[in-house]
């Protein structure tokens, strides 16, 4: 691929990998692997876990006041990664986990169902705090950390239907204006839409998604990956939209 991986993470059936690419231009790529060549280390994605926790609530296979609850720890679980707060990011997953075990012992998660997301939770909880280690190792404690210059980006309403309104906030690096790009993914790591692609000023920004796809029509029901990159920063929030 010719450029530096940010994260790998795979199907459970070890049909694909996902990679996405630490570069200005970013992007996710998709790579079919045999189930022999797949490393145990491959992780069922977070944001398809969290599709599949949602599927759940609209399937009536959750209740919705279960499913809302382990949303929220994996959508904490995401934002917290993605900022570099790790210790956090583990926090809130270890929610989920105590979550879900609890309610497969209570009958409110079909075991099986269950079982999967747990082990889905255990990789990525796995990788989280390899990642964890790595950045002790180049800082020496993570609240050597610097918070200040963070990328901003949320979104309103989450879910919706026919649009959200996107703030964003780029840190003033001493530029009058640096290259910006924001896209929409799917849960197979597809564009579906490119919002921004151009230089933009620092300070606080707005854009709205209107659901439409780059190639044209409506994106359909789903949970989608809204992210933004500018140079050395990366920020993905989760988009749910319900027709």
């Amino acid at each position: 691929m010719g450029e530096k991986p940010y994260a790998i993470a795979g199907h459970p059936n070890s049909e694909y990998i996902l990679v996405t690419h630490d570069s200005e231009s970013g992007g996710v790529s998709k790579i079919g692997v045999k189930e022999e060549s797949v490393s145990a280390d491959v992780i069922f994605t977070l944001l398809e876990l969290i599709a599949s926790v949602s599927n759940a609530i609209n399937d009536d296979v959750l209740a919705e006041k279960f499913g809302r609850k382990l949303l929220v720890d994996l959508d904490k679980t995401l934002d917290r990664s993605n900022s570099g707060q790790i210790e956090s990011a583990i926090d809130h997953l270890d929610n989920f986990i105590i979550r879900v075990q609890r309610w497969i012992l209570r009958g409110e998660i079909p075991e099986a169902l269950g079982n999967e997301w747990l082990e889905a939770a255990y990789r990525i909880r796995e990788q989280l705090v390899e990642d964890l280690d790595e950045l002790k190792k180049a800082y020496g404690s993570t609240s050597d950390l610097q918070t200040e210059n963070i990328l901003m980006l949320g979104n309103r309403p989450n879910p919706f239907s026919d649009y959200t309104l996107i703030n964003f906030e780029i840190p003033d690096a001493g530029q009058t204006a640096i290259p910006v790009i924001m896209r929409v993914f799917n849960i197979n790591g597809q564009v579906v839409n490119t919002l921004i692609n151009t230089d933009m000023a620092p300070g606080s920004h707005m854009v709205h998604w209107d659901c439409m796809m780059d190639g044209g029509g409506l994106a359909p029901d789903g949970i989608y990956l809204l992210e933004l990159r500018i140079p050395d920063q990366r920020k993905t929030v989760r988009l749910s939209v319900i027709k």
